[in-house]
């Protein structure tokens, strides 16, 4: 069946608007659950809006052009995930970078970024991460699972015990992860981590 011209010209405007949205819409689902860590962290759904509440007057022009850097973040944040999940801690480090350059409110970037560096043994860069997320967000269980990860790569097992437990009373659950991920492995060793497992159940 041929569709009218003068049909097409009355709807184009309707349909282009439509399009928009569902490209719009298909940006902000993109942003998933971040971490395909391997070493157990899980940022889980994030508890802010991405980039942060907007300030008050902001103009439209604004809005627009603060989504638009949102939406690359989170671009430049699914593909660092996607390097992190296949081993190559440098280049995830690079687009983590990358999105925090177009919005530094993303708080799962910072947990991903930090799980990169601990990837790739760059403690100092892990450690710094992890601490400007814990200003922006300091009651993050993964901030603090992370934390416990940075100290047992680095044998400072009573730190990392501190560290874990702090996770845990802040809400973390993944117990398995705890029991296994082996940049853990130096913390399980001992006798304080086997006696606290033990009163979690």
């Amino acid at each position: 069946m041929k569709i009218p011209p003068h049909i097409v010209q009355r709807y184009l405007p309707v349909l282009v608007v439509l399009f928009m949205g569902l490209a719009l819409w298909s940006d902000q689902a993109s942003f998933n659950d971040p971490s395909p860590k391997e070493n157990g962290a899980r940022e889980g759904s994030a508890t802010k809006t991405p980039g942060g509440a907007q300030p008050s007057g902001f103009s439209e022009g604004s809005k627009n052009r603060a989504s638009d850097e949102t939406r690359m973040a989170i671009h430049h944040y699914n593909e660092g995930n996607g390097f992190l999940s296949r081993g190559d801690w440098q280049e995830a480090v690079r687009n983590y970078n990358m999105a925090l350059r177009h919005d530094k409110h993303l708080h799962p970037v910072y947990i991903n970024l930090s799980t990169a560096y601990l990837k790739g043994r760059q403690f100092d860069a892990a450690f710094k991460t992890l601490n400007t997320l814990k200003e922006m967000e300091p009651k993050s269980p993964h901030l603090y699972y992370n934390l416990a990860c940075y100290h047992a790569l680095q044998n400072h097992t009573d730190e990392a015990l501190d560290a874990l437990k702090q996770s845990v009373q802040l809400g973390y659950r993944e117990f398995d992860a705890i029991r296994t991920d082996p940049d853990l492995a130096s913390l399980r060793q001992t006798d304080a981590f086997k006696m606290w497992m033990n009163t979690l159940g």
